[in-house]
């Protein structure tokens, strides 16, 4: 899992983020998708591409966060 860049939304789409959430940036897991990374108002982070959204491992997102250099 690899954080690409910070505040970047071109993934997610036209439509609004889910209310009260966060956008982290644009990130490309494991598999090699790449989508949004956003923090839900509940802090569950997950990926989104085209306004659909995806579970993430929230250990290892939060492991990625610490040690990124964007």
């Amino acid at each position: 899992m690899e954080l690409i860049n910070r505040q970047n939304d071109k993934y997610w789409g036209l439509d609004p983020l889910p209310l009260n959430s966060e956008l982290i940036g644009s990130i490309r897991n494991d598999t090699g998708r790449i989508g949004t990374l956003i923090k839900l108002e509940n802090g569950k982070y997950v990926i989104g591409n085209g306004g659909l959204m995806s579970n993430l491992d929230q250990d290892r997102v939060k492991e990625m966060l610490k040690i990124s250099k964007i």
